[in-house]
């Protein structure tokens, strides 16, 4: 087995932008179907 080591120049502590738009995505569709951003059903509200 070969180890290669990587040299970071900056650390972002921002996601990338895909992983930014992929969570993005999540939360609206999850909304869309009546959840908040942990996944438990929203009482109260009626389409």
């Amino acid at each position: 087995m070969r180890f290669k080591t990587i040299r970071v120049e900056e650390l972002d502590e921002e996601p990338s932008p895909i992983l930014a738009r992929r969570d993005r995505d999540e939360r609206r569709r999850a909304r869309r179907e009546g959840r908040d951003d942990d996944g438990n059903e929203i009482l109260g509200e009626e389409e």
